[in-house]
């Protein structure tokens, strides 16, 4: 079973919007940012004719702990201390119990 469903998208309106954020998301950090509205509105339409928006619909998602329970005690031991030592009790207490 796939993880999601594969939509494809031709609708201009939806393209636009989703250009129009990934543009903001990816210019944010730039100064001055670019925005897709500096460009001139001919242009914008024509390269949005040009695209097509494919989008994974995720429906299921499938994860696995990897907390060194596959490994001896004396390196768990020092992935505990590791964790600890950064200030992570929580992943330090997984560690743990995933060796009992």
């Amino acid at each position: 079973m796939p993880p999601g469903d594969l939509v494809i998208h031709d609708d201009v309106a939806w393209l636009e919007t989703l250009v129009n954020r990934l543009t903001d998301q990816h210019e944010a950090g730039r100064t001055p940012a670019w925005a897709v509205d500096d460009a001139p509105p001919k242009f914008v339409a024509g390269q949005l004719r040009a695209i097509v928006g494919v989008e994974l619909r995720i429906t299921r998602i499938e994860a696995k702990a990897k907390l060194s329970q596959n490994r001896p005690e004396a390196d768990r031991e020092g992935v505990v201390a590791g964790l600890l030592a950064v200030g992570d009790e929580a992943g330090a207490d997984a560690v743990r119990s995933a060796a009992q």
